[in-house]
């Protein structure tokens, strides 16, 4: 659901509480579907910034662990005196 959908939402739900001061038993369960899906949406996308950082923490390990060979690796080519 996107930012414009859920700000029309807010305003039609103020509206009936302000002109009506009562919400019918429909306009109550849409809310609570609502309320679900942004629920959903919610853990949704927290489940996929968890998943992303964990693959970019993976990358940084494999990524640091790569930058120490080839450091040793050029040390040994190159600095290393030969006897």
């Amino acid at each position: 659901m996107t930012d414009s959908e859920i700000e029309r939402l807010g305003k039609v739900l103020k509206g009936y509480i302000e002109e009506e001061r009562e919400i019918t038993k429909e306009i109550h369960i849409k809310h609570h579907t609502f309320i679900e899906h942004l629920l959903e949406q919610q853990d949704t996308n927290y489940k996929s910034y968890f998943k992303i950082r964990d693959s970019v923490l993976g990358w940084l390990v494999i990524v640091a662990l790569l930058g120490a060979g080839h450091a040793v690796w050029d040390y040994v080519i190159h600095a290393m005196p030969v006897k």
